[in-house]
Order: C-alpha cells, then sequence, then structure tokens
C-alpha cells in the first residue's frame, strides 16, 4: 500500500492528529488518506495536487470565458484550437483560482452546432472540444512536498484539515456495518439507515458536516 497521487496529507500527519504511535499502523491510514482525498475530490467536483503539464481539452462559448478544470491556474504553456496554437498575446487569466481564461478580442471561436434553417441558432450544450490547454495546475500537497526536495506545500490548510477530518471519522467506525443506525443490548433491536442518508444528500455532508463545511467553497460545478 502506497499513497496516491491526489492524497491531500500524509500518514505523519494523521499519526499526530489522532495520536497515533509512528508506524503502527501504516498499511491502514495509507488507505484510509486516499479513501478520504478521493472522498473530497469527488465532493468538490476537482482535482487539487499541482501539475505542471496538463492537457485539457476544453470546449467555449463564443464569450470571452474559458473555464479549466484544475484551478488554480499558476501559468499557462499553449492553447492549441483545431490543431493550430494560439498566439499568447490572444489571451489572459482572467481567474487563476476559479480557471478562468480570458480571450482578449472578447471571443473565443466558435465550437457549437448550429441550427441549419435561416436563425443560424446556437445548439446548447453541444459544444466540441476544438481547445487544448496545455498548463501548470494545482496546488502541491504536503505528499508531494515530502516526495521532492524541490516542491513546497502550497495546499491551503483547511483542505487538509477536511480530509483529516474524514480520516478519522473512517477510523471510528472500522469494524461497524455503516447500514446499522442504532442497535439495543436488551431484546436486540437494530434499525437501518436509509439508503443514501437523510433527504437523499451526499455522503460527506450527512456523515461529516464540518468537513463539507470547509469544502463547501472550493467545489465547482460539473460543466462538462
Amino acid at each position: 500500500m502506497a499513497l496516491a497521487a491526489n492524497a491531500l496529507t500524509t500518514v505523519a500527519t494523521v499519526e499526530d492528529e489522532l495520536g497515533i504511535s509512528s508506524g503502527t499502523e501504516n498499511a491502514r491510514l495509507q488507505r484510509m488518506i486516499n479513501a478520504a482525498s478521493a472522498h473530497v475530490q469527488n465532493f468538490c467536483n476537482r482535482t487539487f495536487y499541482r501539475d505542471t503539464a496538463i492537457a485539457e481539452t476544453v470546449s467555449a462559448s463564443e464569450g470571452p470565458y474559458m473555464i479549466l478544470a484544475r484551478p488554480p491556474i499558476n501559468s499557462i504553456t499553449s492553447v492549441v484550437y483545431s490543431g493550430s496554437t494560439i498566439d499568447s498575446s490572444e489571451y489572459e487569466i482572467h481567474n487563476a483560482n476559479s480557471g478562468i481564461l480570458y480571450a482578449v478580442a472578447g471571443s473565443w471561436g466558435r465550437t457549437g452546432l448550429y441550427y441549419g434553417d435561416i436563425s443560424q441558432t446556437r445548439a446548447m450544450g453541444m459544444e466540441r472540444k476544438l481547445y487544448t490547454v496545455t498548463y501548470d495546475g494545482g496546488w502541491y500537497t504536503p505528499k508531494q512536498d515530502d516526495d521532492d526536495e524541490d516542491v513546497t506545500r502550497d495546499l491551503p490548510y483547511d483542505i487538509e484539515q477536511a480530509v483529516l477530518y474524514v480520516v478519522a471519522y473512517m477510523r471510528r467506525q472500522m469494524g461497524r456495518d455503516p447500514s446499522v443506525a442504532s442497535e439495543s443490548l436488551l431484546s436486540s433491536s437494530v434499525s437501518y439507515a436509509s439508503v443514501g442518508g437523510a433527504g437523499g444528500s451526499d455522503w460527506l455532508t450527512t456523515q461529516i458536516p464540518a468537513a463539507a463545511s470547509i469544502l463547501s467553497r472550493y467545489r465547482i460545478p460539473v460543466l462538462r
């Protein structure tokens, strides 16, 4: 067992947080960190760890904005439209933390489908991914800091704290049937939780609201 590439904390940090003796639960904690990091990533609809050479295919509206999936944007290497490289003077980073590029001319090229009638109306949601953006995006995680002496962690500490909350919850639940909501010793009564949690809310919100509250500001909409 080893920490996954998207792990958002380290075994040493979890040991310190939970008061676990160093080296006594390595494999278990690595598995829980991997699972907790995946829960956080899925809740926020994004990948947090930094990659200096992301090649993302993107569609764009005819407006000035293009949204990338791996913010924050640290730098742009190239933007290619239908095989042709766009000069860097034609775009700029509009909002690094939100992953937004801006077309200086005011509009990106057409990537949508249009009805063939006289109106030439654009078919919403049918844009083709004709742009390939190569860029440096995301934050360096504590794991990346540990793995590479030339890297300094810049992942926000509240994201790591949310992961620690999830790991702590998972460790407390070891060996328990998650479908059991309550038990009674006398007369052997057992009640079961409804599938999906109260009100159909996602698992993180219902089970670890403190983590969900922290992460809510980092969630991004699923646009494609």
